[in-house]
Protein backbone atom coordinates (compact mmCIF):
# COMPACT_ATOMS: atom_id res chain seq x y z
CA UNK A 1 0.00 0.00 0.00
CA UNK A 2 1.27 3.48 -1.13
CA UNK A 3 0.50 6.56 0.85
CA UNK A 4 1.33 9.95 0.14
CA UNK A 5 4.96 9.68 1.14
CA UNK A 6 5.71 6.17 -1.03
CA UNK A 7 4.01 7.89 -3.64
CA UNK A 8 6.36 11.25 -2.96
CA UNK A 9 9.48 9.74 -4.76
CA UNK A 10 8.24 8.48 -7.76
CA UNK A 11 6.65 12.15 -8.74
CA UNK A 12 9.66 14.02 -10.04
CA UNK A 13 8.23 17.22 -9.73
CA UNK A 14 6.67 16.87 -6.10
CA UNK A 15 9.95 15.88 -5.00
CA UNK A 16 11.61 18.89 -6.60
CA UNK A 17 9.11 21.02 -4.95
CA UNK A 18 9.28 19.12 -2.01
CA UNK A 19 13.27 19.91 -1.92
CA UNK A 20 12.66 23.96 -2.95
CA UNK A 21 10.71 24.31 -0.31
CA UNK A 22 13.16 22.76 2.27
CA UNK A 23 15.74 24.71 0.87
CA UNK A 24 13.78 28.09 1.42
CA UNK A 25 12.51 26.99 5.26
CA UNK A 26 16.67 25.97 5.65
CA UNK A 27 17.26 29.90 3.90
CA UNK A 28 14.78 31.37 6.35
CA UNK A 29 16.19 29.48 9.48
CA UNK A 30 19.76 29.87 9.07
CA UNK A 31 19.16 33.81 8.11
CA UNK A 32 17.48 34.18 11.45
CA UNK A 33 20.32 32.40 13.45
CA UNK A 34 23.17 34.79 11.62
CA UNK A 35 20.83 37.64 12.69
CA UNK A 36 20.65 36.56 15.94
CA UNK A 37 24.42 35.75 16.45
CA UNK A 38 25.10 39.38 15.61
CA UNK A 39 22.64 41.29 17.18
CA UNK A 40 21.33 39.50 20.28
CA UNK A 41 23.90 41.15 22.72
CA UNK A 42 21.79 44.32 21.86
CA UNK A 43 18.80 43.37 22.31
CA UNK A 44 17.81 45.50 26.30
CA UNK A 45 14.46 43.62 26.87
CA UNK A 46 14.94 41.37 29.62
CA UNK A 47 12.60 38.41 28.31
CA UNK A 48 13.85 38.81 24.42
CA UNK A 49 17.01 39.23 25.45
CA UNK A 50 17.35 36.06 27.12
CA UNK A 51 15.35 33.92 24.99
CA UNK A 52 17.64 35.26 22.15
CA UNK A 53 20.62 35.03 23.57
CA UNK A 54 19.78 31.07 25.60
CA UNK A 55 17.42 29.26 23.59
CA UNK A 56 16.74 30.79 20.02
CA UNK A 57 19.68 29.26 18.60
CA UNK A 58 18.25 25.55 19.96
CA UNK A 59 15.13 25.91 18.58
CA UNK A 60 16.50 26.94 15.37
CA UNK A 61 18.76 24.12 15.25
CA UNK A 62 16.02 21.57 16.11
CA UNK A 63 14.23 22.98 13.00
CA UNK A 64 17.71 22.65 10.90
CA UNK A 65 18.21 19.17 11.81
CA UNK A 66 14.85 18.25 10.59
CA UNK A 67 15.01 19.76 7.47
CA UNK A 68 18.94 18.28 6.84
CA UNK A 69 18.01 15.10 8.02
CA UNK A 70 15.16 14.89 5.59
CA UNK A 71 17.33 16.14 2.59
CA UNK A 72 19.69 13.43 3.25
CA UNK A 73 16.84 10.74 3.04
CA UNK A 74 15.25 12.02 0.22
CA UNK A 75 18.46 13.31 -1.68
CA UNK A 76 19.71 9.60 -1.13
CA UNK A 77 15.79 8.61 -2.30
CA UNK A 78 14.81 7.79 0.81
CA UNK A 79 11.09 8.94 2.23
CA UNK A 80 11.45 11.90 4.29
CA UNK A 81 10.00 11.84 7.87
CA UNK A 82 6.95 12.69 7.90
CA UNK A 83 5.64 11.49 11.37
CA UNK A 84 5.58 13.70 13.98
CA UNK A 85 6.45 11.25 16.77
CA UNK A 86 9.50 9.55 15.04
CA UNK A 87 10.85 13.06 14.48
CA UNK A 88 10.20 13.84 17.83
CA UNK A 89 11.54 10.74 18.94
CA UNK A 90 14.91 10.99 16.75
CA UNK A 91 15.36 14.86 17.77
CA UNK A 92 15.14 14.16 21.46
CA UNK A 93 17.88 11.63 20.57
CA UNK A 94 19.88 14.17 19.16
CA UNK A 95 19.57 17.12 22.01
CA UNK A 96 19.91 14.99 24.70
CA UNK A 97 23.45 13.71 23.15
CA UNK A 98 24.33 17.69 22.66
CA UNK A 99 23.14 18.87 26.00
CA UNK A 100 24.62 15.90 28.31
CA UNK A 101 26.82 13.87 26.43
CA UNK A 102 28.86 16.40 24.44
CA UNK A 103 29.62 18.62 27.10
CA UNK A 104 31.57 16.35 28.72
CA UNK A 105 34.06 17.26 26.03
CA UNK A 106 33.33 20.87 24.27
CA UNK A 107 34.22 23.33 27.45
CA UNK A 108 32.08 26.01 26.11
CA UNK A 109 28.98 23.83 26.03
CA UNK A 110 26.48 23.33 28.65
CA UNK A 111 23.26 21.60 30.15
CA UNK A 112 20.34 22.99 29.99
CA UNK A 113 16.66 21.29 29.87
CA UNK A 114 15.21 24.32 28.41
CA UNK A 115 17.15 23.64 25.42
CA UNK A 116 16.16 20.27 24.73
CA UNK A 117 12.53 21.36 25.20
CA UNK A 118 13.84 24.39 22.29
CA UNK A 119 14.99 21.61 20.20
CA UNK A 120 11.39 19.92 20.56
CA UNK A 121 9.59 23.21 19.94
CA UNK A 122 12.19 23.57 16.36
CA UNK A 123 11.05 20.05 15.91
CA UNK A 124 7.02 20.99 16.25
CA UNK A 125 7.61 24.36 14.10
CA UNK A 126 9.52 22.48 11.03
CA UNK A 127 7.08 19.74 10.95
CA UNK A 128 3.93 21.94 10.90
CA UNK A 129 4.95 24.19 8.58
CA UNK A 130 6.11 20.36 6.29
CA UNK A 131 2.60 18.97 6.91
CA UNK A 132 1.02 22.31 5.88
CA UNK A 133 3.30 22.56 2.67
CA UNK A 134 3.04 18.08 1.74
CA UNK A 135 -0.81 18.36 2.28
CA UNK A 136 -1.19 21.38 0.05
CA UNK A 137 0.93 19.87 -2.39
CA UNK A 138 -1.64 16.40 -2.08
CA UNK A 139 -4.51 18.45 -2.49
CA UNK A 140 -3.71 19.90 -6.08
CA UNK A 141 -3.49 16.67 -7.35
Amino acid sequence: MRNRTGSFLWNRSVRADWIKRNVILLVIFMTIYVLNRHFKAYIDWKFIGYICRCHLNDYLGGAVFCIYLNMVLVLGRHRPILDLRVLLLVMFGVSLLWEYFFPIFLSYSTSDIFDVCAYMLGTLTYYALTYRITRKTDSTK
